[in-house]
């Protein structure tokens, strides 16, 4: 006979707020997968180079910056574009330095919808969330489970 989850016990409360986080965050995961995978059938490839170098100061009491790369790259249609990517390196040593020759996507249909096709522009954010998301889901399935079986 199965036996009621006792929701009197904040250990149970913590467990489901876990347990419904983690959902949430792995269907974010999934979404963004299925957004990138599907920008990634139907976006053109090419090649840009690093024009510039943008300092964002951050606003919190360290002060951080983090150095965001501009490309300039030319379309199929043989269109310049530049853009800056809105992902940003904390770490200046880490960003594409200028003159650096990378790899694009782009929308054929505006070509201002761009992007660096790195792992790490591209996948890291669904890494990121699936991991976060597997383990927030895990830890709340555990303290439900302790719950459970504590009664």
């Amino acid at each position: 006979m199965l036996r009621r989850i006792p929701l009197t016990k904040p250990v149970t409360w913590i467990g489901l707020i876990l347990l419904v986080l983690g959902a949430l965050l792995l269907r974010h995961g999934w979404r963004w997968y299925h957004e990138t995978h599907n920008r990634l059938a139907t976006y053109a490839r090419t090649e840009g180079q690093v024009v510039a170098l943008v300092a964002e100061v951050k606003d919190d009491e360290d002060g951080n910056i983090v150095w965001h790369p501009v490309v300039e790259f030319t379309t199929a249609s043989g269109e310049r574009v530049q853009f800056q990517e809105t992902s940003g390196f904390g770490f200046r040593a880490f960003a594409p330095h200028v003159g650096q020759t990378v790899d694009v996507v782009y929308n054929p249909d505006t070509p201002e919808e761009a992007m660096l096709a790195s792992w790490l522009t591209l996948w890291f954010p669904v890494v990121g969330l699936g991991c976060l998301g597997g383990v927030t889901l895990f830890f709340g399935l555990v303290l439900l489970l302790e719950a459970w079986s504590a009664e």
